[in-house]
């Protein structure tokens, strides 16, 4: 009975030590973005991921939301 409860307590270990090891370089795969040079595909994701945007896009979606504005009041917002 000890010996199979501590096969279980291994296994366990082992399972935690894996998703540990998992949840660690998922993390620093986007701190890549930060320390390594990358190709212009692999920086889009990783800027993505980490949730960095053009501000070009916002301003872009500024624009348009402020002409939505001005077509339904009659008048630009800014």
């Amino acid at each position: 009975m000890k010996q199979q409860q501590s096969s279980v307590k291994i296994s366990l270990l082992l399972q935690l030590q894996r998703i540990q090891y998992s949840m660690r370089k998922q993390n620093t795969s986007k701190l890549k973005i930060l320390t390594k040079p990358l190709g212009k595909i692999k920086f889009k994701k990783l800027r993505y991921d980490i949730g960095v945007h053009s501000m070009k896009a916002k301003e872009e979606n500024y624009e348009m939301a402020n002409h939505a504005l001005a077509n339904t009041h009659g008048e630009q917002h800014k």
